[in-house]
């Protein structure tokens, strides 16, 4: 007899051509918050135009907390000549009065000495998202404006979801722009080496910035800032993985899908 519990859940050999039916039947709703970073605009577009997947099984989701006309107009423009179904979605919520959204994702000093506004304020744009992610999307996958995976990433991130059934998300690999390591975490630490090519690799905790959640995992999640860990670490997205784990499901981190994390001085990390 063989017990359940002596089983493997891992589903070892060729899995590659096990994409080819997600490839050819899945919706997938790419999801972006924009928040008004002209820089990143151009980078990101191009990205778009050279993923390696079915175009028509694509929706692109964009969120604009910009409060900027001329930004807004030009998104719209961008969304227009895409080539993909998509969805334009304006909110114009600003978590801090003083400081406009492009500036406020990008300096350190504003999301430091503003950790749970800008928690909160990200939490509720993920949420209001939710609501435009269309009803038939099977999965979706959170981009980040400053973030380039390689066209070939959704392949890897898909192949993960197949190779293990227990993942709810897996996720690529970014370097912070503010820490000499990787944004992901393991056992309390933030992952300092980078993870062998094909691996999947179990996290505690990651960002939103290249991740492919199925959609049942994705409707889950409560956005909010955590209430388990301290101010200083109150992000989010880390709630949100918390959240994926508490249910019984997996967060992995794929070793092939290494992303550009752009800068606005056109370098990348």
């Amino acid at each position: 007899r063989i017990h359940k519990e002596q089983m493997s859940n891992i589903r070892e050999g060729n899995v590659d051509i096990h994409v080819a039916p997600l490839r050819k039947s899945c919706l997938i709703a790419v999801l972006t918050l924009f928040s008004g970073r002209k820089w990143a605009m151009d980078r990101h577009f191009e990205w778009l135009a050279r993923l390696d997947w079915n175009k028509e099984n694509l929706h692109f989701v964009a969120v604009d907390n910009s409060n900027d006309p001329a930004f807004s107009r030009e998104l719209k423009l961008r969304l227009a000549e895409c080539g993909l179904a998509f969805t334009y979605v304006a909110d114009r919520a600003q978590a801090l009065s003083d400081v406009d959204a492009s500036q406020f994702a990008g300096s350190r000093e504003h999301r430091s000495r503003n950790a749970y506004t800008l928690a909160s304020h990200l939490a509720r744009l993920y949420a209001v998202a939710r609501q435009h992610v269309p009803h038939g999307a099977d999965f979706v996958w959170s981009v980040e404006d400053d973030i380039e995976p390689a066209p070939d990433a959704l392949h890897h991130l898909c192949k993960g979801l197949f190779r293990h059934p227990k993942a709810g998300a897996v996720t690529g690999c970014a370097r912070s722009r503010f820490e000499d390591q990787w944004i992901l975490w393991k056992d309390g630490a933030a992952l300092k080496e980078a993870l062998v090519d094909g691996s999947y690799t179990a996290v505690d905790a990651t960002g939103f910035y290249c991740t492919l959640m199925r959609r049942t995992v994705f409707d889950s999640i409560a956005f909010r800032p955590t209430r388990d860990w301290s101010l200083k670490n109150c992000a989010y997205d880390w709630a949100a993985m918390h959240d994926i784990i508490q249910s019984g499901s997996q967060v992995l981190a794929a070793g092939s899908v290494r992303c550009k994390h752009w800068q606005p001085d056109g370098s990348w990390v």
